[in-house]
Order: C-alpha cells, then structure tokens, then sequence
C-alpha cells in the first residue's frame, strides 16, 4: 500500500523550506505553505496580503540561484529564518525587524549573474510581503502539491544520477506506487490518512528543476529529460491535489489511496 512518506511547506516563496511530522489543512493549502514572499516595489497593491500573480515576486523562474536557499517559520515567536546551503544567514522577527532581510536578499540576488533586476532596476529594492497568515501559491484557490518517489527513482535510473527531491518543491512526497502511477488520479478522489483529496491536475514544471539545490547551478537539462521519461507533450512531474473539506491533519505514514 502507499504510504506518505515526507511533508513539507515552504515559508518563503520559491525558497526551500521545513519538513515536519504532520500539518493541518486549511482553505486548500497546507498551513504555513508560501505564507511570504519577496516582492518587486514596482508591483505595488492597494493590499500586499492578498494573493498576487507569481509574476510579481521573486520566483525560481527568475532567479534559479534560490535553489539553495530555504526558509523556516516559527509562529510562535513569529520568528522568520534564512539558510544558505543549510547556514542560516539571517532570523527576524516578523513584528519589526523586515528592513533587515529585504536588504540582504536584495543584495544577494542582485549579485547573481542571471537575476530579475539586470533589465529592470525598478523592481528593487525587495519587499517581503504576507504577516503569516497569508498564502502566495501560484494560483487564489490554493492546492496541495504530491510526488511519487518511485517516478523520481525512474528519473534517477534512466538518466544515471541522483535527483534530489528538493528541484520539485512538493508538499507531500510518497512511496509504494509504481512509477508514474500517480499520474492514473487525475480526476479522481483519493484518501491520505483522514483527508480526502480530488487530484486535479498533472504538474507542469520551468526551468527551474534544472538547478542543482546545493549550489544553485544548471547542471542537467531534467527539464527536456522528463518528455523523454514520461512521455508527456510538456515537462511534468507531481499532480496537484484539490481538498475536499474531509479531515484536516495529515502524518507522516498515512496510507494512500484511490476512493
């Protein structure tokens, strides 16, 4: 049987982020996932703590160097933290420390060769939008993003090397299925633990997964490898999942399966 095997959320848009145990569910999103963002100041709203096109912020499309970046919340002390090749380079806290993190992931992203502000000084400096309780995924209605482990073993043998988890930025990552399996959901109901889920959509991916998540480097062309692979008509990997209202925890362990 399938099993969840990893959970995952990412603080900070496009940055790496903290695996843990279990996390709650709500309003179709995994509970701390993408509750910030750096934004670019000529993309001004009347309200930054309401969702935004992904084309406003620093992504991974823009700036492929985030890779190896990843960011950890902590709610209680709403303490907000940064790491580099797993060092932490800064920690704020939420409450009035902003200035501090804007500026340091400003100059260090426009010290990259391949950076969003090379043809648009205007998008400087950063902003760091959401207060915690907001959520930034790439569309309003939010999801929750899977991954079969067994298709990214299919990747690792056909090309020959290692592929780490950390190019697909997935909430959920499981095992127990056959490779590519997981592709068979679309448009049915599955059951993780206690929660149901519709699995709407095969994932389709950028450039982005072609950086190598130690050191922000292109190192493969995963991207034209998986139309090879997988014999899709575009690059994808991982479905999105769509939360039916059903349970609202899930572990680390809960089964898998097709309802």
């Amino acid at each position: 049987m399938a099993r969840l095997e990893k959970i995952l959320y990412y603080p900070i848009k496009s940055l790496g982020g903290q695996e843990v145990d279990f996390c709650n569910i709500k309003n179709n999103r995994i509970v701390y996932d993408r509750i910030f963002a750096f934004k670019f100041s000529n993309k001004s709203m009347q309200n930054d703590n309401l969702w935004q096109s992904k084309n406003n912020f620093l992504t991974l499309s823009n700036t492929p160097m985030l890779t190896h970046f990843k960011s950890t919340w902590d709610p209680i002390k709403r303490n907000l933290s940064i790491y580099r090749n797993e060092m932490n380079i800064i920690t704020i806290n939420l409450n009035d420390e902003r200035a501090r993190i804007e500026n340091l992931i400003t100059d260090l992203v426009s010290a990259f060769e391949l950076n969003p502000f090379n043809n648009n000084s205007q998008r400087k400096p950063l902003i760091l939008v959401g207060d915690g309780c907001n959520f930034y995924q790439d569309n309003v209605s939010g999801y929750v993003s899977l991954h079969n482990n067994a298709s990214k073993r299919d990747i690792e043998k056909k090309l020959g090397e290692d592929i780490s988890n950390k190019r697909f930025r997935s909430n959920l990552i499981i095992d127990g299925l056959y490779e590519w399996e997981e592709f068979n959901f679309i448009g049915n109901k599955i059951r993780i633990g206690e929660c149901e889920f519709y699995a709407k959509k095969i994932i389709p991916r950028c450039i982005a997964i072609n950086a190598n998540p130690i050191n922000g480097l292109t190192d493969i062309n995963l991207l034209k490898s998986l139309v090879d692979i997988n014999f899709m008509p575009e690059p994808s990997f991982g479905i999105s999942l769509e939360h039916l209202g059903v349970g609202d925890v899930l572990n680390v362990g809960d089964s898998v399966e097709l309802v």
